[in-house]
């Protein structure tokens, strides 16, 4: 009766210690306003389509214009990034992401956000689960990601000396 009561305390400790280590994926969002003084909206909104339109040809993920009104100068990217921890793992993840850029005379607006989770496994490409929760290791992995997004856009967009192709 007592090994009965300890593995039953070691099982609820493991289990809470499992789920402290899983975080609730609330899609938390950032913004930012960048200065770029002297260049129209019209300008501002070229680059920004352009770099989408660049990389939604050669970037590694899934990514995909899903709004687009050149008129509000606003356009809207979501995609998938890999959130490989372990390469050797037979599971992955991806983050959903969402992108969005706000131009205006002489400045534009970055607002991003993960919207979701997704588990795949390497052998069987037909299976994908949706995750309410994640490893904080995974979560920061995944905001790394869209901010490293972000300077890019940032980088471009703001540069009106960058070249033709920018670089992802």
């Amino acid at each position: 009766m007592n090994t009965y009561k300890v593995n039953l305390v070691a099982l609820a400790t493991f289990a809470l210690l499992g789920i402290s280590c899983m975080y609730q994926h609330i899609p938390t969002e950032t913004a930012e306003v960048i200065s770029s003084p002297n260049q129209t909206q019209q300008v501002l909104y070229k680059r920004v389509r352009q770099l989408f339109s660049y990389y939604f040809q050669h970037g590694s993920d899934a990514f995909l214009v899903v709004y687009d009104d050149p008129k509000a100068g606003i356009i809207i990217g979501r995609g998938g990034a890999k959130l490989i921890l372990n390469p050797s793992s037979e599971v992955y993840y991806e983050a959903i992401y969402q992108i969005r850029v706000d131009t205006n005379n002489g400045r534009f607006k970055i607002t991003s956000k993960v919207l979701s989770y997704i588990r795949h496994k390497k052998s069987d490409e037909l299976y994908s689960r949706d995750m309410t929760s994640v490893s904080k290791e995974r979560e920061e992995l995944a905001y790394r990601y869209i901010a490293n997004l972000s300077d890019n856009i940032k980088r471009y967009v703001a540069n009106p000396r960058s070249e033709a192709s920018p670089k992802m």
